[in-house]
């Protein structure tokens, strides 16, 4: 029995070494509607990586990586011959598969009459920083290439897949990578038109790419590990794992891998809480969220009719221990008072809610002292059908109500004179 055990532990440990990884394929809705088996040959490269990084965090742990597998550059020059390399067809034909159409070409630098070098993060839009990395740099037809231009990819921009869909996932991958290589790159979740602007307005950071919450899509929807894609998609799916692996190992090549071709979900794990369009994209991805007000208010007392200002206070929301200040961009629970009371001051982030230590206190606008009671539950900018007779305490310390209070006056000022004149009149009678 106990032999039995220790070969059926052994196999299993012979198993578990040689074994294959599933790997959830998800749809841009965050549902499973496959299971991708991945090959685990390359997981020795990527054991400095913890499964627990995500944010800004696991950008960085990649971007070291990278600097320290990455021996060499390949260069922009050295593609003109390092493509027939990288780029080969895998069904065997001598040539160069092209980025985006799968237009085969002829493996040898023609000056760019049949292909030219795909900038796949636009120069006009920082890719001269990373033009060097053969990661990046992909040869494509001259005509597809200059018709791309300098376009975000989006399918309100420039679509990556409209020819073949698959590169729709490897030109998000291409970018992913781009972002980690040179950690000043941004990504940023709107398209660009040729000139690089959104919509009309130059409002855009530099050294920026877009579409992220289309590109975490692609990048979900056309994995290089699903072996059911066919035709054209499934040649674009097997030149994205070639080149791979020919940047790595070929001679000449740089010695380092793009992570998100092995590794798909890292781009999830890094933006995919980015803003509320990442997050239904990436809705599978567990973050550990929260959000704190700091500071002091500048205004804490308020006369009814003004609106809060919420000046000395900052509001920082953290994402896995990644602090980011968001002061500008909360939605307070104040804003202009209807009513007197003392009011709780709170601040909402992406659904996250956070209340501050001091209170506010709004008086009427008469001068008067502010309700003593506590309102921190009340929502001062509602429509309240009591507002006209809130109570106040007076000057004196006597109990008024604001509705009628002149014709309270007025009665009380009569009656004072009409005793003071009888009074008089009572005197004048004793001297007499």
């Amino acid at each position: 029995m106990k032999k039995s055990k220790i070969i059926g532990i052994t196999l299993l440990s012979i198993f578990s070494l040689c074994a294959i990884s599933a790997v959830a394929r998800i749809s841009s809705k965050g549902e499973i509607v496959k299971t991708i088996e991945v090959a685990n040959a390359e997981e020795d490269y990527y054991a400095s990586i913890s499964d627990d990084l995500t944010g800004d965090a696991l950008k960085t742990a990649l971007n070291t990586l990278n600097k320290s597998k990455r021996k060499k550059t390949v260069g922009y020059a050295g593609m003109k011959t390092f493509a027939a390399i990288c780029d080969a067809d895998p069904d065997g034909s001598g040539k160069i598969i092209g980025f985006y159409d799968n237009v085969k070409v002829g493996p040898s630098w023609d000056s760019a009459k049949t292909w030219n070098r795909e900038h796949v993060w636009p120069n006009v839009r920082g890719g001269d920083k990373v033009e060097d990395d053969a990661h990046m740099t992909r040869p494509a037809s001259t005509k597809t290439n200059g018709d791309r231009g300098s376009k975000g990819y989006s399918t309100k921009a420039y679509d990556p897949g409209q020819f073949v869909a698959y590169y729709r996932g490897a030109a998000s991958r291409i970018i992913f990578y781009a972002a980690i290589a040179d950690t000043s790159l941004q990504l940023v979740d709107f398209p660009f038109n040729y000139n690089g602007v959104q919509n009309g307005n130059s409002g855009y950071p530099t050294d920026s790419m877009g579409s992220l919450s289309e590109m975490l899509k692609w990048n979900l929807q056309y994995q290089p590990q699903d072996t059911s894609f066919t035709g054209d998609d499934d040649l674009a799916r097997r030149t994205e794992l070639n080149r791979n692996e020919k940047i790595e190992k070929a001679s000449g090549g740089q010695g380092n891998r793009n992570p998100f071709i092995d590794h798909p979900e890292y781009a999830c794990k890094i933006w995919g809480n980015y803003n509320d369009e990442t997050r239904k994209v990436c809705g599978n991805v567990d973050y550990d969220t929260s959000l704190e007000i700091s500071g002091s208010l500048t205004k804490k007392e308020y006369q009814v009719g003004e609106t809060f200002d919420p000046s000395g206070l900052t509001v920082t929301y953290t994402v896995n221990d990644a602090a980011t200040v968001v002061t500008n961009d909360v939605t307070w629970n104040l804003g202009k008072f209807t009513k007197a009371g003392k009011f709780s001051v709170t601040a909402t982030y992406h659904e996250i809610m956070a209340t501050h230590t001091e209170k506010v206190t709004v008086v009427s606008a008469s001068g008067g002292g502010g309700d003593n009671s506590d309102s921190s539950s009340e929502t001062p900018n509602s429509s309240d059908s009591s507002d006209s007779s809130h109570e106040y305490m007076g000057g004196g310390g006597c109990h008024a109500s604001v509705e009628g209070s002149s014709s309270i006056i007025f009665i009380s000022s009569g009656v004072l004179l009409f005793f003071a004149i009888r009074q008089a009149i009572r005197m004048k009678k004793k001297k007499e």
